[in-house]
């Protein structure tokens, strides 16, 4: 399980790249923190759900990660009909594309899982890890270029 614990500490890292919400100002920056402060709440969620697991052959936690990854698409899906400011676009343009290989990794490890095949989910939790520190560190450039504090 030393692979769970490292996704867990990636997840973790994310969750608290993605906290760093200051005050608001920007029409941009309001929408940008409350769909952040979301995907901060599941991402909180899937760690304690990582940490917990004991097998990665389980139903149960196929359907949690199914779940979770719908509620990251909707949070991404939200994120993306926002206009950033053309100073974020590249980090913004990442987070989406970062946000978007999370919600496949979730679901991989979902499917593999269902599946009884635990080198799969493992091998899914691994890129997940990398996509997680891709996504963190696109947050801490927007996060950067709002003015908000470094988390």
């Amino acid at each position: 399980m030393s692979r769970v614990a490292g996704t867990v500490v990636a997840i973790g890292v994310l969750a608290a790249a993605l906290a760093g919400c200051g005050s608001s100002g920007s029409p941009f920056k309001k929408h940008y923190e409350t769909d952040q402060a979301q995907i901060v709440s599941v991402s909180a969620a899937l760690s304690s759900l990582l940490a917990s697991t004991r097998s990665l052959q389980s139903p149960q936690l196929a359907s949690e990660l199914q779940g979770y990854a719908a509620t990251l698409e909707r949070d991404v899906e939200a994120l993306a009909s926002m206009t950033p400011p053309s100073k974020l676009l590249r980090a913004y343009e990442q987070l989406l594309t970062a946000g978007a290989h999370v919600v496949v990794d979730l679901r991989t490890i979902a499917t593999a899982s269902t599946a009884h095949q635990t080198a799969a989910a493992r091998s899914a939790i691994m890129t997940l890890t990398a996509d997680g520190q891709q996504l963190s560190g696109a947050a801490h450039s927007i996060d950067a270029g709002l003015g908000l504090p470094p988390s």
